[in-house]
């Protein structure tokens, strides 16, 4: 079920659909930006610059660079008291809505780090987005204004998002940020993080995106954790004295795969095509939903819970989590009585009843017939017992050897159903048994020996319902 859901969509070809997206066309843009490290400020950077605005600005799009100095955003330097500024050189280009309510980022980072060459991180977002643009500008203009931010210096100081973030004329008035991610080279993209009172935004990604895959659990996780992405400023943007930030969104990533992250392994052939797939058709889906809807009805009051399902994500208000937990403890013990009841189960302390099964109002398992000898404390088997006589299958007992019991199949009423189906009862494992004292006084009663070598074969198991020395049934 979820299992399957979680499985990454089959990568579409380069002569897909104009207004799809394809992973083979994006991933043509993954080698040109990735072709060696680019850390921002370096040559290689300024290349990759140069081939983002041709792209964006060949698509007819409104297109720009911030060049700036801007400071760090987020944890990387707070706790040692330094302050990290850099210039950073942002692409951004808009495609303006028909009647807009406000706008849609869809935010990457095309900077990569000194060791590697990004073809993952963040190669896999950027070209995700250029692909995204390209197929929106094939059909009708969206109502809400759609920009795409393609950030420098996130590797180092989240520095591109925070300079569009504090000073960019289009994020004065803040707006749905989608900011897309990757931490691996593979696996499902997993929407990891959202900004507070997040339920209107996941009641828009459940439908929205093609392929939603993320639980509220996480979301709650990684808000405890020192982790930062471009999301951070956008998420922690306040304006004045205000409670609520200027902009609302999701974070997005693939994270399986993780070995090749901030390494020279990080290259485009590193790249699974199905994640890059997942990526675009989620933002695609998410970019024109978003870009339909009324952007100042996206504030919410509270939290969603949710979590993925076959066929879309299941959510609900937040505060329904204690009630539904409640319940499902009522349930639980409401089920655990009617079974005791109707004889489906035992008290915890009871053992193994050999004969149990529907014949006698206990449930369906296989008997387990026990022959073998009693313990001895030198540390030995000690001579055969014998065992009660409806205990024993027809036929005889069993061999005995070295003190040994052999478990055997036993009940007439379930062998006969065996071979009708077609199965043939059989041998089920092997352990020690020892006679107690007690039976003495009220008859043989079997329980199994303590755990000493010369009574415990290694390849011995316990038959179901036996769960240790002195558990024994009666």
């Amino acid at each position: 079920g979820t299992l399957l859901d979680l499985r990454t969509p089959d990568s579409r070809p380069a002569d897909a659909p104009a207004g799809e997206f394809s992973a083979d066309r994006a991933y043509q843009n993954v080698t040109a930006i990735a072709a060696r490290p680019h850390p921002a400020g370096s040559p290689a950077n300024d290349q990759v610059r140069g081939h983002l605005e041709g792209v964006l600005r060949g698509l007819g799009l409104e297109t720009e660079v911030q060049d700036t100095v801007a400071p760090e955003a987020g944890q990387l330097q707070r706790g040692n008291g330094n302050l990290s500024m850099s210039r950073v050189r942002n692409v951004i280009a808009r495609l303006p809505g028909t009647d807009p309510t406000g706008k849609v980022v869809l935010v990457a980072h095309y900077d990569s780090v000194q060791s590697g060459p990004g073809g993952n991180d963040d190669a896999a977002g950027t070209s995700t987005i250029l692909e995204v643009a390209r197929a929106l500008t094939t059909g009708p203009r969206p109502r809400n204004d759609i920009v795409f931010l393609l950030t420098d210096a996130e590797e180092a100081c989240l520095c591109g998002a925070s300079a569009f973030v504090s000073s960019h004329p289009l994020a004065r008035d803040g707006g749905v940020a989608l900011n897309l991610e990757a931490r691996g080279s593979t696996g499902p993209v997993i929407m990891f993080e959202t900004s507070r009172n997040n339920a209107k935004l996941i009641d828009v990604f459940g439908p929205a995106a093609p392929h939603p895959v993320g639980t509220s659990f996480a979301v709650e996780v990684y808000r405890l954790l020192p982790n930062d992405t471009d999301f951070t400023p956008f998420r922690d943007s306040y304006e004045g004295l205000s409670d609520e930030p200027r902009f609302v969104g999701l974070n997005s990533a693939y994270i399986d795969g993780g070995a090749i992250y901030h390494t020279p392994l990080d290259t485009p052939t590193a790249m699974d095509r199905a994640s890059l797939q997942q990526h675009g058709d989620n933002a695609l889906g998410m970019a024109r939903e978003f870009g339909r809807l009324d952007l100042k009805s996206m504030r919410s009051g509270h939290d969603a819970t949710y979590f993925p399902l076959p066929g879309g994500l299941v959510r609900y208000p937040g505060w329904l989590t204690r009630p539904l937990a409640l319940a499902a403890v009522v349930g639980v013990l409401v089920l655990g009585g009617l079974a005791l009841r109707q004889g489906r189960t035992r008290p915890a302390g009871r053992g193994f009843r050999p004969g149990a099964g529907p014949d006698r109002g206990g449930p369906a398992r296989r008997p387990t017939v026990l022959v073998g000898g009693h313990h001895d404390p030198a540390g030995s088997c000690g001579t055969p017992r014998p065992v009660p006589a409806d205990l024993v299958p027809a036929g005889g007992g069993g061999a005995r050897r070295g003190g040994v019991a052999r478990l055997v199949r036993a009940a007439p009423a379930l062998g006969r159903a065996d071979r009708a189906g077609g199965r043939r009862a059989g041998l089920a494992g092997v352990a020690s048994a020892c006679h107690s004292r007690s039976s003495r006084r009220a008859g043989p009663t079997w329980s199994p020996c303590p755990p000493w070598p010369a009574c415990w074969p290694a390849w011995s198991r316990w038959p179901p319902g036996w769960t240790g020395c002195g558990r024994r049934w009666r």
